[in-house]
Formats: C-alpha cells, structure tokens, sequence
C-alpha cells in the first residue's frame, strides 16, 4: 500500500498523520544514518542531520529524519520495537513523501 498522498506545502503534523493512516511504527534499524552537507559534489564534515529506518505493516521500511540537535540515541532499542514519535511532520514532494520529528521513544 502506498502512502496517502495529498498536495501541500511544507511539513506539517497533520499531513504525516494522513500519510500513515494511524498505523503502528517499528523500528527496522538500529543505526544513525548520518546526513552531510555538500558542496560541488564533494562531501564536507558538516552534519545536516540523522535519519532512523521504521516500517508499518503495510508500508515498506522508509526513513525519518532529525535535524543535528535532535540526534536521537538508539541504545535502548531492539529491532521490532514500537515507536512513537514527537512532532512527527510529513512533506511531499513530487510523489515521494518524507518525514521528520524531533524525538523517537518506545510506544
């Protein structure tokens, strides 16, 4: 099944809501994914973020990104566990929809 799309702009809380459909999140990996600025297509040290894999039943695994001081801590996490998170928000651009919040806690 694929994620409800709707046109918008911008991310917003209610938008993710409508993209999951209240579906239960679990956690699918268990390492920080690390975002990095780029410049002429090289890679610089700077962090623009940090992205978490988490799936539903019916949505394949996809990632949720945090900005560098939200950097969430995995260390209590085991795979399969359920989430929730805080300040869930969703954008779409084109047909993809991407998500980010500002923390990840066990449901």
């Amino acid at each position: 099944m694929a994620f409800k799309i709707k046109s918008q702009n911008g991310y917003s809380e209610s938008f993710a809501e409508e993209a999951l459909g209240g579906e239960t999140l679990h956690i699918v990996g268990l390492e920080l994914e690390t975002q990095f600025e780029y410049e002429n297509n090289t890679r610089t040290d700077t962090v623009t973020g940090y992205q978490v894999w988490v799936s539903t039943t019916t949505h394949n695994p996809f990632r949720v990104k945090f900005l560098p001081e939200d950097k969430p801590d995995l260390t209590y996490f085991t795979l399969g566990d359920e989430v929730t998170f805080d300040h869930l928000e969703a954008i779409q651009i084109k047909t993809n929809v991407y998500f980010r919040a500002k923390a990840i806690k066990k449901a």
